[in-house]
C-alpha cells in the first residue's frame, strides 16, 4: 500500500469511529512501508483510535452547533419554546 493510501485512510477514519482492528491494520501498513518501527505499532494504533474518537466528537459538536444555528436562523421554534407556549 502506498503512503498516499495510508494517509487517505487516516482522513477517512476521521469521519467515523476507527475500530482498534482498523487502527492496528493501518499501523501495521506503516510499519511494513518502513514509516514506523514494528515496536511502535501498538502505540500508534492506540493513538489513532484516540485521535479518531476526539475528531469524531469534535465533528459532532460542530455539526450540532451548526444545526442549532441554522434552525434559529430559519425561525423554527425549539421544543422548549413550544412547550413553554403550550403551558400558557
Amino acid at each position: 500500500m502506498a503512503i498516499a493510501d495510508t494517509v487517505r485512510r487516516y482522513v477517512e477514519a476521521g469521519r467515523e469511529a476507527l475500530s482498534p482492528k482498523k487502527a492496528e491494520d493501518m499501523a501495521k501498513a506503516l510499519a511494513k512501508q518502513g514509516e514506523i518501527r514494528r515496536d511502535q505499532v501498538a502505540t500508534l494504533a492506540r493513538d489513532l483510535v484516540a485521535w479518531s474518537r476526539r475528531n469524531r466528537d469534535r465533528l459532532v459538536e460542530v455539526i450540532g452547533a451548526e444545526v442549532k444555528k441554522q434552525i434559529a436562523r430559519a425561525g423554527v421554534a425549539t421544543r422548549d419554546e413550544v412547550d413553554s407556549l403550550k403551558r400558557r
